[in-house]
């Protein structure tokens, strides 16, 4: 059984956890590290909606599922993360202080992928 679906959760996760520690002076790997997972994440559940196991799986007490058109929205939410992760370093040019910026828009971007607890 692949780990798709729990990869498109972890992987935001870690994500989300690296963009906290990395600092604002570097602003440029902070983008980098964002937009990296966002793409990354839109992979994943693309890759899962068209070539990935619909029965789910479970790993560390939960269960990873997404079938029909909540494997659509998925895709369609991962896209529109990355699109929103392309621009944001624009935006903040101006505004600065991304530290908890980041750190919760990676940890939003989890919520559409439905995680189940047992």
């Amino acid at each position: 059984m692949s780990h798709i679906l729990s990869l498109c959760v972890f992987v935001p996760f870690i994500g989300a956890l690296i963009s906290l520690f990395v600092k604002n002076e570097k602003i440029v790997l902070k983008n980098t590290i964002v937009i990296l997972t966002c793409f990354t994440g839109f992979v994943l559940t693309a890759y899962n909606l068209f070539l990935g196991d619909t029965q789910g799986e479970t790993l560390l007490y939960f269960n990873f599922s997404s079938e029909g058109f909540q494997a659509v929205y998925a895709v369609i939410t991962a896209f529109m993360w990355f699109c929103a992760s392309i621009i944001s370093p624009q935006y903040f040019k101006r505004h600065g202080k991304t530290y908890g910026y980041y750190f919760f828009f990676l940890l939003v971007y989890i919520v559409p992928l439905n995680v189940n607890l047992l």
